[in-house]
């Protein structure tokens, strides 16, 4: 036998003995715990007052029957999803998502099994679409209201969590499950801020996509005599797009407080995916070689490659220093500048239609017709997110730079990267792109406005110097206006709003016009107290901007003041964009 052949021989025996010992590890048998079963309808949206029922057939397992909307009434919503929301996180491919959908629709009706995994995907569709739904979507769908359809997507997003609970506990494994909880964990973070229940869902899909083996998508035995066909391709690079989405969010949320804070779940060295090919979703339509654009050339999928660049600076950051370290809040200046260069770097190397000062919407629409409005959204978001993330390094440090010179570039950072913030959400709110109408609705652009806010105003308070200590006020007032245009929309405005007035006005009445200033700016706004009346129990305390405040008076303890504590009032849920 030749050398070749024995090679090929070992090769095999050794594939067969994983095979073995994966199942003699396996404890599947006959018997397994039961489940309850789920049955599929459709009917009008407006008659749908509860999407899960439950009947009992005894004896037998319980039986869960879920509506959905019409036919049409879903298309007019996936078609908003694919318009104005998936350039966000784009682990989805069109053309195979609307066949899927109409694949639903026709083995409903058919009374043919119907995949619980398409469907929490749909449901997922759905509730991000009915949370954006807008006035502009109105005219070309008369059927809803935005306040109707704003208010009915809480319904849809508990459907969506059930239906996920029901394919976890029948270890219904699917791809489009895990593209669910994504989608869904999304409108939770707009809904709730990073909870217990948005680390769940990216704990889950994580655990999820490792049993299905996403983890390892570029390491496959190799089959022999078979070659890839282009349905693999596809296949493949889906699953990379879902993966690298998931390893992003996991070393984000690294940098964020809460109990994860300083840890991530994801080890590079234990994983085998290419990174996303910067492609369009209609070079997977033809069944024609894929061939990558370049990095300077904007796709559909540009922003994740971008997102994914600045996770594993969060991820490098975190193995750079150690877990109390990191926590502590007292890092040397020198690790300080280290990691703001690689974050300045970052922002640098942007390609140029990310940039702030990149082309106009019109230009955008004559050189990438299909995708220019994508392209802006995914512009401001990318340059909100480095920006916040920049501020918040450097924000438990902004008062030390004042009296230590070793920190004073960190102030400066600080500021830089807060005014590039609010710079980033000026510009979007001037742009002609139905986004616009929904911005303020997603809470992760007013947190990062939120800490923004924060930096300034900090700034502000420690001024001794009257003409800049103008300049600074005339900053914060800005700033507010933009919480103020936003409390029509969004409770968390009302309570970051709230929050500032309520640490100020205990101090100093000269500086709590700040926040009267920027409520006075628009004439038909009501007043800060009008606004918050029903809100007020559900607003907690935030005696750590009163400590702000006595460093500030006083210059004292400033090192000890636990700005973790302030980070936990300003999470961030920009980082499951």
């Amino acid at each position: 036998m030749s050398r070749p052949q024995l090679a090929r021989k070992d090769k095999q025996a050794a594939a067969d003995a994983i095979w073995l010992e994966a199942e003699c590890a396996s404890q599947m048998s006959c018997r397994s715990v039961g489940t309850d079963t789920t049955t599929f309808r459709s009917c009008s949206i407006w008659s749908i007052s509860s999407v899960v029922t439950i009947e009992s057939t005894s004896p037998g397992p319980l039986v869960r029957s879920f509506s959905i909307p019409l036919y049409q009434e879903s298309v007019v919503l996936l078609e908003k999803y694919l318009r104005d929301i998936t350039y966000i996180h784009h682990v989805v491919l069109s053309g195979p998502l609307r066949t899927m959908v109409d694949n639903i629709y026709n083995d409903i009706e058919h009374k043919a099994p119907v995949s619980p995994g398409q469907v929490a995907l749909l449901l997922s569709i759905l509730s991000s679409a009915m949370y954006t739904w807008t006035r502009k979507d109105s005219e070309n769908a008369p059927f809803a209201t935005p306040s109707k359809m704003n208010a009915t997507s809480s319904l849809w997003v508990k459907a969506t969590l059930d239906l996920l609970d029901h394919c976890r506990r029948q270890s219904l494994q699917s791809i489009e499950a895990i593209q669910a909880m994504i989608i869904i964990s999304f409108v939770i973070a707009n809904l709730e801020g990073i909870t217990a229940r948005f680390r769940d869902l990216l704990s889950t899909a994580i655990t999820a996509a490792r049993e299905l083996s996403l983890h390892k998508v570029d390491h496959q035995p190799e089959i022999e005599g078979r070659e890839e066909t282009h349905a693999d391709s596809v296949d493949a690079e889906l699953k990379r797009r879902v993966w690298w989405y998931l390893v992003a969010t996991d070393w984000m949320a690294s940098q964020f407080p809460g109990p994860h804070r300083g840890t991530y779940s994801i080890n590079p060295l234990h994983m085998v995916v290419l990174k996303p090919r910067n492609v369009d979703d209609e070079s997977f339509m033809y069944g024609i070689p894929i061939v990558d654009r370049p990095m300077e050339q904007p796709t559909e999928i540009s922003y994740s490659l971008q997102r994914i660049k600045l996770a594993e600076i969060c991820r490098e950051v975190i193995d750079s220093s150690s877990l109390t370290t990191f926590n502590d809040g007292n890092m040397e200046s020198g690790w300080l500048l280290g990691v703001d260069q690689r974050i300045v770097t970052f922002i640098g190397q942007l390609p140029q239609f990310f940039r702030l000062d990149g082309d106009a919407l019109d230009s955008l629409n004559a050189k990438y017709p299909n995708i220019a409005p994508g392209i802006m959204i995914q512009r401001y978001i990318i340059n909100s997110l480095v920006h916040s993330q920049r501020c918040r390094l450097h924000l438990p440090y902004l008062a030390r730079g004042l009296v230590e010179p070793m920190y004073a570039p960190s102030r400066e950072a600080c500021l830089e990267a807060a005014r590039c913030v609010i710079q980033a959400e000026r510009m979007l709110a001037s742009e002609d792109i139905p986004f616009v109408l929904t911005r303020l609705k997603f809470s992760g652009i007013l947190q990062c406005v939120g800490i923004a806010i924060t930096a300034l105003f900090l700034d502000m308070c420690l001024s001794q110097e009257p003409v800049p200590r103008q300049a600074r006020r005339a900053e914060v007032v800005d700033a507010c206006g933009i919480l103020r245009d936003a409390t029509k929309d969004s409770p968390v405005a009302i309570k970051l709003l709230e929050s500032f007035q309520r640490v100020v006005r205990k101090h100093d009445m000269s500086v709590s016009e700040v926040i009267s200033e920027s409520l006075c700016a628009d004439n038909s706004s009501s007043s800060l107290t009008d606004i918050i009346a029903n809100e007020q129990d559900n607003i907690p305390a935030l005696p750590h901007l009163d400590e702000i405040w006595q460093s500030s008076q006083t210059d004292a303890n400033i090192q000890t003041f636990d700005w973790d504590a302030l980070f936990l009032e300003l999470d961030c849920p920009m980082l499951s964009s």
